[in-house]
């Protein structure tokens, strides 16, 4: 899905269906990153596109105390561990002159868990998914990014 907002175009964000069956339990998460531009790259003008996906790039199931946590959330046991790659590809416009386009490439990382309810028998068959809800990238200054995406983390 492609959205244009603020003139940055934002590729990558791909929300699932709305009343989904399968989706046993999620967990909707933020990412803020402050990306430090190298040298070479301080003349950014204008953002022209934002284009971002992410990858899952390992999981695992761990034992934790049987409890009820302080906001009422039952804790069974299990805990799932969800490690995955952000890949942002930035598409902007040079300052100095003459005016080029240019692409910056970076990529970063996260970790998100969750408890894995009760009712949840074979977890062996997880099917699970990130999607992205929202993607913001704005330039703070002549050396520095922020980038703010806002994550849905689905296990059906």
């Amino acid at each position: 899905m492609q959205i244009d907002r603020n003139f940055i175009e934002y590729v990558g964000i791909n929300a699932p269906m709305c009343g989904t069956d399968n989706v046993l339990t999620f967990k909707e998460f933020n990412i803020s990153e402050m990306l430090e531009l190298p040298i070479c790259l301080c003349d950014i003008s204008n953002i022209l596109k934002a284009a971002v996906s992410v990858n899952i790039t390992n999981k695992q199931i761990f034992k934790t105390p049987i409890a009820t946590s302080a906001e009422g959330q039952s804790l069974t046991g299990l805990k799932i561990g969800i490690e995955g790659e952000i890949d942002t590809k930035l598409t902007y416009i040079e300052d100095s002159a003459p005016k080029s386009i240019n692409v910056l490439n970076y990529k970063s990382k996260f970790y998100v868990s969750t408890p894995i309810p009760d009712y949840i028998k074979n977890i062996n068959s997880l099917l699970i998914n990130v999607y992205i809800e929202n993607i913001n990238v704005q330039k703070v200054d002549d050396d520095m990014l922020s980038e703010n995406l806002v994550l849905l983390l689905t296990i059906e």
